[in-house]
């Protein structure tokens, strides 16, 4: 018996070692991924922009009747209408898309499947490192959440096996399954919607 529990305790080990492995190696493909995406796409957004100032300011010069003030009150009421989807139009004054962080977040909504927002490659080399970077990542991503949920599925297990063994004597297995059922399903909506829903809340001052 004690050969059994260090046989389970050893394999268990090798899986969490195996998931640790893999969790660094995609934070690792992540990284890397945004750093190009960077490099890529980030002069094409730098050119661009420079490009919207110099016409900006040409407008300006040549419209004299116009103020600096109006002009860009226009551009935001112009920003706020294409973030629901009215029109196209890019608002020179805003942070660049293509540094880090919102690259980063790209590459994870990109492998993910996810697809959130309207940031997308621009040019030819962009276009084709994304697929290439999905055609790898995407599996990338299954192998993570199988390990993930193969992980969960043992604490679970676990925590099935101690409702037994604490009130086994007390309630029958069907009422013990739904109170494991209850359990879990508490702590799903608390992960994935509550608490999610807590943090995106815009804080009111």
């Amino acid at each position: 018996m004690p050969e059994l529990v260090e046989k389970e305790t050893c394999f268990i080990n090798r899986r969490t070692a195996r998931l640790l492995v893999i969790i660094v190696v995609y934070i690792m493909f992540l990284v890397v991924g945004a750093i190009i995406f960077c490099a890529i796409e980030g002069p094409q957004e730098r050119q661009t922009g420079q490009r919207l100032r110099d016409f900006r300011a040409g407008f300006l010069e040549k419209n004299t009747c116009v103020e600096e003030e109006e002009l860009e009150e226009l551009i935001l009421e112009i920003v706020y209408a294409t973030h629901r989807g009215v029109a196209v139009q890019r608002n020179v004054t805003g942070p660049p898309n293509w540094s880090f962080a919102p690259a980063f977040f790209f590459a994870g909504t990109t492998i993910t499947t996810i697809g959130y927002g309207h940031v997308r490659p621009l040019s030819d080399g962009g276009k084709v490192f994304c697929l290439v970077y999905c055609t790898i990542g995407i599996p990338l991503s299954l192998l993570l959440f199988g390990m993930l949920v193969s992980r969960m599925n043992t604490v679970s297990y676990r925590g099935l096996d101690m409702l037994h063994r604490r009130f086994g004597g007390k309630a029958d297995p069907g009422t013990m399954r739904m109170v494991h059922f209850v359990i879990l399903a508490s702590v799903c909506c608390t992960m994935v919607i509550f608490l999610p829903a807590m943090i995106f809340l815009p804080s009111r001052g």
